[in-house]
């Protein structure tokens, strides 16, 4: 069997390789999601924004989850105008479309 020469200098704490890769790919500038979150909290009313946050965006859909089904029903009839709001606030047209479920806030 064949002994290994490397000295403990070779060797790294995983401690310290880890925060170095998490530096490396962590993204300094804000996600596009957590502006959307910023905007839909100043553009909406806060009774509505309270019972209804943003959960994800995939390309320019938007998908929304509501505290209850009378939430949802209610947000169907804003949504044109939600994406007015949300887009002229971005500054630029980022959201086509929300689809609405129910589900933690």
């Amino acid at each position: 069997m064949k002994k290994n020469n490397r000295k403990n200098s070779d060797f790294y704490p995983v401690g310290d390789v880890l925060a170095e890769l998490i530096k490396s790919i962590r993204r300094e500038a804000p996600s596009d999601l957590s502006l959307i979150r910023e905007a839909w909290n100043s553009v909406l009313d806060p009774s509505i924004a309270a019972n209804a946050q943003p959960a994800a965006l995939k390309g320019t859909s938007l998908l929304i989850h509501t505290a209850s089904s009378t939430v949802t029903h209610q947000l169907r009839f804003l949504m044109s105008d939600i994406i007015k709001r949300l887009n002229t606030s971005l500054g630029k047209p980022m959201i086509h479309e929300i689809k609405c479920k129910v589900g933690n806030i």
